[in-house]
């Protein structure tokens, strides 16, 4: 997805290190046997055995899973440590403070990272979302048949009078009543909005940039801080605020930037459809071309890599729109150099030893030739400036911006201090950069360092070499 992708036919292959990122990031997945289930983590322990019945899991690339163990539920990290003890009816996922809501009784109640009962098991419901200090912010709970608020301190606040609730966030929150028409009140429960509205927020946020989102019917907009309109009620999502504007999507293939000025600029997806069809490389040396094209497994060809690359290349819109700019970075950074396994999940019950062969005998082949290189890097280019012209200015912006970041990144790299961090750091190294701070392009560059360090296949040399000749024609394309 991204002019990177060729930034390094070397690199090209380096990506077929879909285990060197995921390795990089503790995660835990669930498998099944005899109807009952038992996890595993990425750096191949066995978390547990198979005698959960069943499983809340947060997700694949989550740190923690919450679990249910005869008929009880808890809550187990990626080292199958215990952080919830098994003795709750319910126990939800942690939000960005570390708080779970929790069942016991068939009552509700939060729990703290550590177990430490905050709020007693005494309510209905609880609204308990990422975006919500509960330590400031007024909790949404419910008792009979209404919800009221209270604070951090169990106290009650605002009376149990709304059919419907969800907890403040910036001094604000929705409320409705039996009908779903919500409003929304400050901490006095004074409305500063009529009851016209139905919350409409990405990721938990009421707030995008200090601008509020609301839903009327099934399309959103925008309120100003003082609760008058900025934008119509037009758009089917609004993405959070990033880079001056709000990624936005009108309809199924209209996608668009709404500038913090009101203004707006839209355009139709149309690559998002393209079947690329690439044709294999033509190579003089013959012995060559059959030592490229000797596969050790079926699902993966140097045509194959192309062709999906291209194709998510060509969906960066889409990708863009659905995951948001910090996200689509890192995609970019990884998925442009085409060599992500994750394109295959045919594969994920395999021993990843047939891709590691595909890798070491096909794509670092590759890598190690300069001959090789420029091989491919003449194949591929040409498809690439293709999709890259049916891009619209700000994809080809940010792409260029991964250019830009690749050649400062080979110009001035430092071997000694590279090495040091990853023999310290290895965990972490595809998240953070040599000097500790968060990189959204990371995953890229740390491709090419272990290209240089653990595979040592090619220099520092090769790395400024390639890094500058793929991203100087990168920065030159329209």
């Amino acid at each position: 997805m991204n002019p990177l992708k060729l930034i390094t036919p070397f690199i090209l292959v380096c990506f077929t290190t879909f285990n060197c990122i995921a390795q990089n990031r503790i995660y835990m997945k669930y498998y099944e046997l005899a109807g009952k289930y038992g996890f595993v983590n990425n750096l191949g322990d066995t978390i547990s055995k198979n005698v959960y019945p069943s499983y809340y899991c947060l997700g694949v690339t989550e740190s923690e899973c919450c679990l249910e163990n005869r008929s009880k539920c808890g809550r187990i990290n990626a080292y199958g440590q215990i952080e919830i003890p098994f003795v709750y009816d319910y126990v939800g996922r942690k939000n960005k403070q570390g708080y779970s809501h929790a069942k016991l009784g068939g009552k509700y109640g939060i729990l703290s990272a550590t177990n430490e009962l905050i709020v007693p098991f005494e309510y209905v419901r609880i609204d308990l979302n990422d975006n919500s200090d509960i330590t400031k912010d007024l909790i949404a709970v419910k008792k009979d048949k209404l919800y009221g608020y209270i604070n951090y301190q169990n106290e009650l606040v605002i009376p149990y009078m709304y059919a419907e609730a969800l907890s403040f966030q910036d001094g604000i929150a929705w409320v409705g009543d039996s009908a779903r028409n919500f409003k929304l009140i400050n901490a006095k429960n004074e409305a500063v909005t009529p009851a016209i509205f139905a919350p409409a927020y990405m990721f938990s946020k009421f707030k995008l940039n200090n601008k509020i989102v609301y839903k009327l019917g099934d399309k959103r907009g925008l309120l100003n801080e003082d609760y008058m309109y900025f934008t119509e009620a037009r758009y089917s999502i609004i993405f959070d605020y990033k880079d001056g504007y709000y990624p936005v999507k009108l309809n199924k293939d209209t996608f668009g930037y709404l500038f913090a000025s009101g203004e707006e600029e839209l355009f139709v997806e149309a690559s998002s459809g393209f079947d690329w069809q690439v044709k294999p490389p033509i190579m003089e040396d013959k012995i060559l071309s059959q030592t490229l094209f000797q596969l050790s497994n079926e699902k993966w060809s140097l045509i194959e890599l192309l062709n999906r690359g291209l194709q998510a290349f060509s969906s960066a819109p889409r990708n863009y729109f659905h995951y948001g700019v910090d996200h689509f970075k890192s995609v970019c950074a990884v998925t442009a150099l085409n060599i992500d396994v994750g394109y295959y999940p045919e594969i994920a019950n395999e021993s990843s030893q047939a891709w590691l062969t595909f890798r070491n005998n096909t794509l670092f082949l590759i890598i190690a030739s300069e001959k090789t290189r420029q091989i491919i890097w003449d194949w591929a280019a040409p498809y690439y400036k293709t999709v890259f012209n049916e891009l619209s200015p700000i994809h080809k912006t940010i792409f260029r911006e991964i250019a830009n970041y690749i050649k400062k990144y080979v110009n001035e790299y430092n071997l000694a201090k590279t090495k040091a961090f990853y023999q310290n750091n290895e965990m972490e190294f595809a998240r953070k950069d040599i000097n500790g701070n968060k990189d959204p392009y990371r995953k890229l560059s740390a491709l090419i360092d272990r290209l240089i360090i653990k595979h040592k296949i090619i220099s520092v040399a090769d790395a400024q070499v390639w890094g500058n000749k793929i991203a100087d024609e990168v920065l030159i394309w329209e």
